[in-house]
């Protein structure tokens, strides 16, 4: 199963994902945080997705080159070290992602860029 069947429908329960780290963002609102993150990464590996681009990511991101993943190369997945295992709504203004890494420790820039742009008020990473 890859990245994008994950952000689809969740990992398989019967697979050990490997050397994980937990992240947790924050928002005032976290499911349409995660909704939103989720699309921006099917978007970046070329999956069509129903909601506008627009709706997904902000506007300094869609403004000049909409549609254009040129905008972000760091977000396709043969740039970033790191792999979306699963996520979920923590808490009333939490998020908590599980990512799959080749080894610690990995940077981690990259995800906590994409959830800054798609709403999180708060990164940390708990190892």
């Amino acid at each position: 199963m890859g990245e994008v069947d994950r952000l689809r429908s969740g990992p398989p329960a019967d697979v050990d994902p490997g050397l994980v780290v937990v992240v947790e963002a924050s928002a005032p609102d976290p499911g349409p945080l995660l909704e939103r993150f989720r699309l921006a990464l099917r978007w970046a590996a070329g999956d069509e997705i129903s909601e506008p681009l627009e709706n997904v990511l902000p506007a300094w991101a869609t403004e000049s080159t909409p549609r254009d993943p040129s905008w972000a190369p760091w977000l396709s997945a043969d740039q970033r070290p790191w792999r979306y295992w699963e996520g979920s709504v923590a808490g009333p203004e939490t998020v908590r992602l599980v990512v799959t890494v080749p080894e610690w420790p990995t940077s981690l820039e990259t995800l906590s860029a994409v959830l800054r742009a798609v709403g999180a008020t708060e990164v940390v990473v708990r190892y």
